[in-house]
């Protein structure tokens, strides 16, 4: 096998990108809002599992809100996988720690993406990159973690000997910020010395000037001078008069540079301008929805990823589990065992902004037979299935004698 040759910086120069991205989200409010917006959009308020199997929802449902399936005990699966949302999009990396028990069945921990690291941070090789060691065929084998606190080094197997992951690892190709961490400290910077200035201009200063050109002795304030809080009042030497000064902003275009740098922000972080900044005054209904429509499609795709590389993985381990701990019935399990892994995963749709104009619109498209109920349902209401939801809404017409020509 070819080997592709690695810069011997660029295992120094991945974590420094992992530092200054942390950093940066601890110090500065739009680099916070990027991390939280979407995790807060990709998660919602919860993803859920469908199974064709009944009794199978009812125990992930148990499952998932279930604390004591988190080894630290602090947190359910849900409310994990928003914090790995947020550390994937932080250090580049999202990791689950998986652990087995006859007796508590499947367990999971979160970890830091930096310490996922080098052993003694020893410099990349064809088969070490960044704490993941490949095989010759360039599969990851085993991940090695930093400890904290003994300072040293652990290997984990991708698997444990009797075939079962113990480590799941959802990636991304740098910090979601690693491209437009500049832009943010400099934005950071000139908001801070517009503030400042500002501080500045909210006091008055004034300076002495001597019609002869020379400088002023001044002496000693008297003590009979007039104080007037933090400010003095004092008597000027015979022929000076008071030249006042006030500070200006450092720019007048304050709002121009501040958009131009958000503007960059938005397109690296596929966040709308208008979501970035949680200012929705300006922005036309044509714009909005385009930012809207595109944010969104950001955040399906990585929704997916999150599904497939996290959570679906662990819903074919609790599976597995269940059945081989005697907790549930699953006929034909070895013969069968994909049929009882297919679920559909169901989270919250996009809202719309102005949802007279959409409906308006959504219905001449059924109408026009350019799109179905169901794939509008999964666009706008994805927490449910078309059955779900149609099962839902003739169930109410009855009980509420709505009499309709058409039943959905």
């Amino acid at each position: 096998m070819k080997y592709i040759t690695i810069p011997q910086d660029e295992y120094q120069q991945h974590h420094d990108a992992i530092y200054e991205s942390r950093r940066i989200i601890q110090n500065d409010g739009y680099a916070a809002g990027c991390i939280k917006t979407r995790s807060t959009y990709i998660v919602a308020d919860g993803i859920k599992c469908l199974s064709p199997f009944g009794e199978l929802n009812s125990l992930w449902k148990r499952f998932v809100v279930d604390k004591t399936r988190s080894i630290s005990g602090e947190y359910n699966f849900m409310q994990m996988i928003e914090h790995l949302c947020r550390e994937r999009d932080t250090t580049g990396v999202g990791i689950i720690l998986v652990s087995y028990s006859d007796v508590g069945g499947v367990q999971f921990q979160s970890v830091k993406g930096e310490l996922l690291s080098n052993p003694n941070h020893m410099p990349n090789t064809p088969q070490l990159v960044n704490g993941v060691e490949y095989s010759k065929s360039g599969k990851a084998t085993a991940y090695h973690f930093h400890d904290e606190h003994t300072m040293r080094w652990t290997r984990v197997p991708k698997f444990t000997q009797s075939g079962r992951i113990q480590v799941l690892v959802s990636k991304l190709e740098t910090p979601l910020l690693t491209p437009c961490i500049e832009v943010l400290y400099d934005l950071k910077k000139y908001r801070k010395a517009t503030c400042q200035s500002a501080i500045l201009s909210s006091t008055m200063a004034f300076f002495l000037e001597n019609p002869e050109g020379d400088s002023f002795d001044l002496p000693e304030a008297p003590a009979d001078d007039l104080k007037v809080r933090d400010s003095v009042v004092t008597n000027l030497p015979p022929g000076a008069k008071m030249v006042f000064s006030q500070s200006q902003n450092p720019t007048q275009s304050y709002d121009n540079f501040i958009k131009t740098s958000l503007q960059e922000v938005a397109s690296a972080t596929e966040i709308s301008l208008d979501i970035l900044t949680k200012n929705f005054e300006k922005g036309s209904y044509s714009s909005s929805t385009a930012g809207s429509q595109d944010f969104f499609r950001s955040i399906l795709r990585e929704r997916k990823n999150i599904i497939n590389d996290l959570m679906q993985p662990i819903f074919e381990l609790f599976v597995k589990v269940m059945w081989m701990t005697d907790q549930i019935s699953l006929p034909g399990f070895m013969e069968n065992e994909d049929d009882y892994y297919a679920t559909q995963w169901l989270a919250q749709g996009r809202s719309s902004i102005n949802p007279r104009s959409d409906i308006a619109a959504l219905e001449k498209l059924i109408a026009l037979g350019l799109k179905s109920r169901e794939s509008i349902m999964t666009e706008y209401n994805n927490d449910q299935t078309f059955e779900e939801l149609t099962d839902q809404i003739n169930k109410e017409r009855k009980l509420m004698n709505i009499e309709k020509e058409e039943t959905v």
